[in-house]
Formats: structure tokens, sequence, C-alpha cells
């Protein structure tokens, strides 16, 4: 087994990736181009696009399951060297502050503005300012940007209470770490999701 395939081996079923993520493994585009082809062919991982590749979960009645939007986005994005994150309404969705979810799957980028089909799912990227991407796609992002669809007037001591619970301590501890770099409102609530009892 060549070192490709070991480390396609541990991957874990549902994993996105391109060949951008094997560049350290040494070989050339083409070499490593060719090694995923057969790979694909014979069934150990799957095609989803050009380029795309992804190691499905596999489900006894539906056969190959589609992988996760997020996992095809980050994939996109390691690949392209852009920074992206969840839209607020996603962001606030996945916090279970809000019911609402974009119809397609749509992520911020310092990218160019485009539509993919991956798998057969479009996955929409919007441009935005790099202000607007603090913390990217990690778990900080994804308070910051659920704040930010919130708004200055949604942000009460319920909210807080409720994201403290859905929020892991060593998160909650590096929101102080981008507070400066978000909007001057939103900055103490962050302070305060941030506060974490000593004893814990």
């Amino acid at each position: 087994m060549n070192a490709l395939a070991k480390r396609i081996k541990v991957k874990r079923r549902g994993s996105v990736f391109t060949p951008k993520d094997f560049a350290d493994l040494g070989m050339g585009r083409s070499a490593l181009d060719k090694s995923l082809a057969r790979l694909a062919q014979r069934g150990e991982i799957r095609r989803l696009a050009h380029g795309i590749y992804d190691k499905p979960q596999i489900s006894r009645a539906l056969g190959p399951l589609s992988p996760a939007p997020d996992d095809i986005a980050a994939a996109i994005a390691r690949r392209d060297g852009h920074v992206i994150g969840p839209t607020p309404a996603r962001a606030a969705n996945a916090l279970g502050l809000t019911t609402q979810m974009p119809a397609k799957p749509t992520y911020l980028t310092d990218g160019t503005t485009r539509t993919l089909k991956i798998g057969g799912r479009d996955v929409l990227f919007r441009r935005a300012a790099r202000r607007n991407l603090v913390g990217g796609s990690t778990p900080v992002g994804q308070v910051v940007q659920a704040l930010r669809y919130l708004g200055r007037d949604g942000v009460d001591q319920d909210t807080l209470d409720a994201l403290r619970t859905r929020i892991p301590v060593a998160q909650r501890r590096r929101l102080r770490d981008v507070a400066k770099d978000v909007p001057a409102w939103m900055a103490p609530a962050l302070e305060s999701l941030a506060a974490v009892d000593p004893a814990t």
C-alpha cells in the first residue's frame, strides 16, 4: 500500500479532499491524479467533481451518502487558499438560535462569489470583506456570525446564557482574542461569553 492509500485509509468516512491535501507526500501532480483516479475506480473513494473526492459514508438502506456541505466547503477553501465562514443565518441555526436556514448551503469567503455543483449539491460562496470573516470557519467564527445575525438589539442575557451551554469552555476562552476585531456593540457579548468560572 503506497503512502496515498495509507493516508486515505485512516481518514474518517465522510471526509472530502482534493489533490492539494496530499502535496506533502512529494508525488507529482500527474501521479497523484492518476492514483486518486485508481482509488476511485476501485470504489475506495468517490469523485465528486473535477479534483474533489470523498470517502463516503455508507448507509445500509441508501448506499453512499452525500458529504456534509461544511466538509465540501472546507476542502474547496483549502484547495483555493481562501478563508471561509458560515453566513450569519447558518451560524445562528447551527447554534440553535433560529430555525431559519438558507435553501442552498451558503458560505462567506474572501474569494469570488460563485456557485459550485459538487456531488449533485449546489454550494454557494458569497464574497465578504475580511472584517466580516473574523474567526473564519472555526467555532469562534460561528459565534461571531450568529451574533451578527441577531444584531445589536437581539443579543440579551437569555441569548448569552443559551450560548454558554452550547459552546465548549475552550472555545469560549478564545472569543476574547477576537473581541478587538468585531463591531464595538458585539465586543461586550464576546467578553461576557469568554468569562469562565475559574473552577470550570
